[in-house]
């Protein structure tokens, strides 16, 4: 009995044995596992918080680290989300090359990044949501198996910004890839878009660039987050993303896509939440996009176009944009949507779709638009624009049009041949262009130009000079500033052989009869206090060299039906003398400037519509005193074949009124609209109008229009020679204003110079004559301007009227600081 005894102890003692030794050998964790652990846990500044034993050498258990999973002794996962964990991780962590589970999301992991180089057996990594400073360029090299991999919201690389490396196109079971807020750069990898299980790609908050990549065509991507892209941010158009049928939600917003929403958007039956807000997408609203049923569409900060749709989305905003409507359903005016339909054959430039907005081409800025008196488009005036596209037959529903100017772009296909119906056209200018053959017959009517266009042969005939590929056109005023006007020709008898129109803008006919033509000199006159306020503008001033411009002669018809009744109008220069040695036809022009001369002066300010208004009535005989008054307003001179007017109007661009560049008839709210853009000079140095500066500032009053209401761009914009400081501010800043409603688009919106001289006034320090007197050099200043004129002829033949041109010592001011020796009243005349 003892001895069975004996033989059963025994026998329990080596199954103990034998149990514990196989227990021991299936619970003890891979010893380089164990270190990797031991050295992640070392590194951390708060350990405690993973409630790891102090002792023990086996993570694996039993039982196991809380956080730790194992299988046959290797750590396969890591789960310590969110634990607010902070320190870095070892560098050697991709030694745990069995791991396919890593969970550190949510923590202040920090530091470098260690490399995940040959985890082949990684399939999920979530990453995001610390604060990891650099992530190494083998990072991705060898990840396999990788299905999910999360890196959002990591100041990588945050001074240079890091690029997705090409080795992540070996990851092909990557189906869900997130890394907004990491510091990308550059494009979006083209490899994105042909992973076959990719459901999910989130690169928002970052300074990504490009294009969104062709690869992504007819793609299986469920979600996109594109949007809010720092330094510019992405571009190009955005048609791929009609042929991803598979998209639930397309975040795109805070980006520079151009283009238009395409057509077959419709077809993502899956999409639930469209966000396209903050770009510069133009054209129309696809009804098939109006059609979906989205839980969010968010169409807000663009440049979209034509009728707000009905939308059937559950939420909807359209805030900030170009529709002629401001509700849903409300149809386009008809010649708004003959536009439209231009500006989409257009391909919709960007600089056209920012500025045509409204319901209304004849009111807004509708750049290179023109309307008749009527309210009606009469002129297309969009030359060197560089524009891209076909000419659009929708052009035929403008039937008002005149002149259709379209020269030196890149517009190709044929010309439309329904546009020979317009029958008010009266030039259409395609040169320049790549227009293909035939050309369509336009009625004898029309002058066609179409010269630089190599495909075509022009479509002419001997006994039809108006089509032709011949001379370039005198410039064409416009209500709405255009980027590039055509440039006079060098031969003037260009200009005066052209066949006459009545249109606005197009060459006038040489007068057969001199007995016709009267020549009418621009005189500089305005009352003392005008004269005061302009000196004490220019007081704000230094004093600079002005250059000398050459004269020049300008057409104005006196009976617009009648081409043959025309009145020569002389423009003066800079001095007396220029006249004397200005050329004419009309040997009595000569002699009356070589007589008068004197009483020109300085002809490069002229204010003459304010104080002349009672004398001239559209050159009318009976109101024609003498042979030197002219009713324009202030002309600043411009050399010859530059911006000197030869039409039906005479004046300057850049100081034109709208409604006087479109009718021709002279108000005194038209003088008010130079004034103000002579103010603008004043303040910025910057002549009203200059080929020379970029686009945006080319044209001075639709710059300063801008910038006016900004003080610090506008303060940054004063002409240096003023020498402004802080004390005369507040004064530029009311200056500015006054400007700013002098060039009011209706003439109605406008002030009186009346108030102009008011505003002004208060900015002058008041002052006394030192004597009241009723007369003046012998000139009696209280009879009407008209008989105060007349008395200056009568006494020209029998008086050197030059000798008045000194400074006066009686009620004038002293002269002002900072005008030099030489400046006399002659010059402020």
């Amino acid at each position: 009995m003892d001895s069975d005894q004996r033989k059963l102890l025994c026998i329990v003692v080596i199954v103990g044995v034998i149990c514990g030794l196989l227990g021991a050998v299936n619970g003890v964790t891979n010893q380089n596992d164990f270190k990797i652990l031991n050295d992640f846990r070392n590194g951390l500044e708060n350990p405690e918080l993973l409630k790891w034993p102090t002792k023990g050498n086996d993570p694996c258990g039993p039982p196991a680290w809380p956080h730790v999973f194992c299988s046959n002794g290797r750590v396969t996962q890591i789960q310590v989300q969110g634990l607010e964990l902070k320190g870095p991780l070892p560098q050697n962590f991709n030694q745990l090359d069995k791991l396919q589970n890593l969970g550190l999301q949510g923590n202040h992991f920090n530091g470098k990044l260690p490399s995940f180089s040959g985890l082949s057996n990684l399939q999920f990594a979530y990453l995001d949501n610390n604060d990891f400073d650099t992530i190494p360029a083998d990072f991705f090299h060898g990840l396999s198996s990788v299905r999910v991999l999360a890196l959002d919201s990591n100041p990588f690389n945050e001074s240079t910004g890091w690029s997705i490396p090409g080795e992540l196109a070996e990851s092909s079971q990557l189906a869900n890839f997130s890394c907004s807020k990491c510091n990308l750069v550059g494009p979006i990898p083209d490899f994105f878009g042909t992973f076959p299980s990719l459901t999910s790609l989130k690169l928002a908050y970052n300074r990504l660039t490009g294009d969104i990549p062709s690869t992504f065509h007819d793609s299986m991507l469920q979600v996109l987050w594109l949007n809010d892209q720092n330094g510019g941010g992405m571009t190009g158009s955005i048609d791929v993303i009609g042929t991803m049928v598979g998209l639930t939600q397309a975040w795109l917003h805070g980006n520079q896509f151009t283009g238009s929403i395409p057509d077959d958007i419709g077809d993502l039956t899956s999409l639930r939440d469209l966000n396209l807000n903050g770009n510069q997408l133009v054209g129309l609203i696809p009804p098939t996009l109006a059609n979906m049923n989205l839980q969010v569409l968010d169409l807000n900060n663009n440049m979209f176009m034509g009728p707000i749709p009905k939308f059937k989305a559950v939420n909807f905003s359209y805030a900030s944009n170009s529709f002629c409507q401001s509700d849903p359903g409300e149809q386009c005016a008809p010649e708004v949507n003959a536009l439209l339909d231009f500006l989409h054959d257009l391909n919709y430039p960007p600089k056209l779709a920012s500025q045509w907005a409204g319901n209304d081409p004849c009111q807004g800025p509708w750049w290179g638009i023109t309307c008749s008196p009527k309210h009606q488009v009469s002129v297309i005036n969009l030359p060197k624009l560089g524009l891209n596209g076909t000419l659009s037959p929708s052009l035929v529903n403008l039937p008002s049009l005149l002149e259709i100017r379209l020269g030196g772009n890149n517009l190709h296909g044929t010309v439309p041949a329904n546009l020979t119906l317009l029958r008010s056209l009266r030039l259409m200018d395609l040169s320049g262009n790549n227009f293909n053959q035939p050309l369509p017959r336009f009625h004898d009517g029309v002058r066609v130009i179409t010269d630089g266009n190599p495909k075509m042969v022009a479509n002419r005939s001997k006994g039809s000079p108006s089509q032709t590929d011949g001379r370039p056109l005198s410039p064409s005023p416009i209500n709405s500033p255009s980027p590039s006007m055509d440039s006079q020709p060098d031969n003037p008898s260009s200009v005066l052989d052209s066949p006459p129109s009545p249109s606005i803008g197009s060459t006038l006919a040489k007068p057969e009869n001199a007995k016709n033509s009267k020549v009418v000199v621009i005189v500089a006159s305005a009352s003392g206090t005008f004269l005061a306020v302009i000196l004490a503008i220019y007081c704000l001033k230094k004093r600079r060299e002005t250059k000398k411009v050459p004269g020049g002669i300008v057409i104005h018809p006196k009976d617009s039906s009648d081409p043959k009744n025309m009145v020569k109008i002389a423009v003066a220069g800079n001095s007396a003398s220029e006249v004397q040695n200005s050329t004419s036809t009309d040997s009595r022009t000569s002699d009356w400037l070589e007589k008068d001369a004197c009483s020109i002066e300085a002809g490069n300010l002229v204010i003459s519509v304010q104080a002349l208004r009672k004398v001239t009535n559209n050159f009318a005989q009976e109101n024609e005193l003498g042979r030197g008054v002219a009713d324009f307003g202030l002309v600043k001179l411009a050399p010859d074949r530059e911006r000197s007017v030869a039409t039906r109007l005479a004046g300057t661009f850049g100081y034109l009124a709208p409604e006087y560049a479109v009718t021709g008839k002279i108000t005194t709210k038209v003088d008010v609209f130079s004034f103000g853009v002579v103010l603008m000079e004043i303040l910025t140095g910057l002549v009203a109008l200059d080929e020379q500066r970029p686009e945006e500032k080319r044209y001075l009053a639709e710059w300063f229009w801008q910038i006016k209401s900004n003080k610090e761009m506008l303060i940054s914009s004063i002409d240096r020679a003023l020498d402004a400081k802080e004390d005369i501010y507040e004064s530029i800043y009311i200056i500015a204003e006054l400007a700013g409603h002098c060039t009011a688009r209706e003439p109605n919106h406008r002030p009186d110079m009346g108030h102009a001289v008011n505003v002004l006034a208060q900015l002058v320090e008041k002052w006394k004559p030192v004597e009241e007197a009723d007369k003046y050099s012998g000139i009696d200043i209280t009879l009407p301007l008209p008989q105060m004129l007349k008395g200056w002829q009568e006494e020209g033949d029998s008086q050197d009227l030059c000798s008045t041109s000194q400074d006066s010592k009686g009620s004038i001011p002293a002269k002002p600081a900072g005008f030099a020796d030489s400046f006399t009243s002659a010059d402020a005349r």
